[in-house]
């Protein structure tokens, strides 16, 4: 159906990655469900906190990016990874340290796996409250900010593709960083 409505997009099925060869305990299955003539790109999450996959968060990359390339014959990007910090604690400039070697140990996975994309949870403005303890605030996390872009850059570039930093562009907009900013968004049906 989401092709019959828009056929520019890839689709995926957005899970975590569980299950191999049956469904698991989370009711599902990593291969089956991304071998669908449905589903164009295979995704998977990592989270340093919830990995009860009983395998350390690299040779879960591996087997996820493997069993993508190799066995469903798509390619894989890791939509979520995530460390937890608690910005409140007495040590959370060593919780940041942690998160950030972690994430440069997870990116540099997924550039030796040749993964096609990685993502992260939870990129907001330095005024937004940290609900579950992953996010990660620009620009104020300038460290983890700078892993997750030059990521972006590398993947960019091994792509041969153009990599331009994000930025918006509000046209005679006054923008106050101590206010919520509001912006709105054209969206064009296709029918």
């Amino acid at each position: 159906h989401i092709k019959s409505i828009d056929n520019n997009h890839l689709v995926s099925t957005g899970q975590e990655g569980w299950g191999e060869g049956g469904f698991d305990y989370h009711g599902c299955d990593y291969i089956r469900n991304n071998q669908s003539h449905n589903i164009d790109i295979c995704t998977f999450h990592l989270f340093e906190n919830n990995q009860n996959s009983g395998y350390g968060p690299i040779e879960w990359i591996r087997q996820r990016v493997d069993r993508a390339h190799f066995i469903v014959n798509k390619p894989v990007y890791c939509g979520e990874i995530g460390v937890q910090v608690s910005r409140g604690s007495p040590d959370f400039s060593q919780q940041m340290a942690h998160r950030n070697s972690l994430y440069t140990d997870w990116y540099g996975k997924f550039s030796d796996r040749v993964i096609d994309g990685g993502g992260f949870w939870l990129l907001s403005a330095d005024s937004y409250p940290d609900y579950d303890n992953y996010t990660v605030y620009y620009p104020g996390d300038a460290e983890t900010c700078s892993i997750i872009s030059n990521f972006s850059a590398k993947m960019a570039e091994q792509r041969g593709l153009s990599y331009l930093k994000p930025i918006i562009l509000l046209e005679d907009k006054e923008v106050n960083e101590q206010e919520p900013l509001e912006f709105q968004i054209p969206v064009s049906n296709p029918s």
